[in-house]
């Protein structure tokens, strides 16, 4: 187990936050987008180039890439700079995926305009996931002030846990939820 990168104490509890270690990539998940990304260090299709074409929301994806790779559909810095980055490809959504999503009849600018949304924090997640940005929490009781961090799995008592969080503060306020307000003795 990796040293957790937070550790919060509340009634003799603690929650440590973990990196996960293999983390269930997110295009495995059920996206509105389709991902045409084909460089080097970073290759997906979800879709052809014919796709891409077509495609009534298209987004390009850029690659920064300096010490792990980073994917944006924003060309603002670093993602233009001429040393490290460049064009990756796309994310598209297709006009029967959007209209499904959105259980619609007509392509209207707004349901772009959301599809666009969605589009863009799908190549988030996925930037998160590709440099292991991703994390889970285990909750221990029966851990006082006296016990050192690096002491608690040891000797604290495992109450539950869960992985798959893409933030350390989102692991945190949901391993929280495991602690009890107040001490019964």
């Amino acid at each position: 187990m990796n040293e957790a990168v937070k550790i919060v104490r509340k009634n003799n509890y603690a929650v440590c936050v973990y990196p996960d270690n293999d983390p269930e990539s997110p295009r495995e998940w059920d996206n509105l987008g389709k991902l045409f990304l084909k460089t080097r260090s970073v290759y997906k299709t979800e879709c052809t180039e014919e796709d891409v074409k077509k495609a009534p929301v298209r987004l390009q994806v850029y690659k920064y890439e300096h010490s792990g790779i980073s994917l944006s559909t924003s060309s603002s810095y670093p993602f233009n700079d001429p040393w490290d980055s460049c064009l990756a490809g796309y994310i598209i959504a297709r006009r029967e995926d959007i209209l499904k999503e959105f259980g619609a009849k007509r392509l209207t600018a707004k349901l772009k305009d959301k599809a666009v949304e969605i589009l863009k924090n799908e190549v988030e997640i996925y930037s998160q996931y590709i440099n292991g940005d991703v994390y889970g929490f285990r909750v221990f009781s029966g851990i006082d002030d006296s016990i050192p961090d690096d002491e608690i799995e040891d000797a604290g008592t495992e109450e539950d846990s869960c992985w798959g969080f893409y933030s350390v503060q989102d692991a945190l306020d949901e391993g929280l939820e495991y602690v009890p307000e107040t001490v019964t003795a």
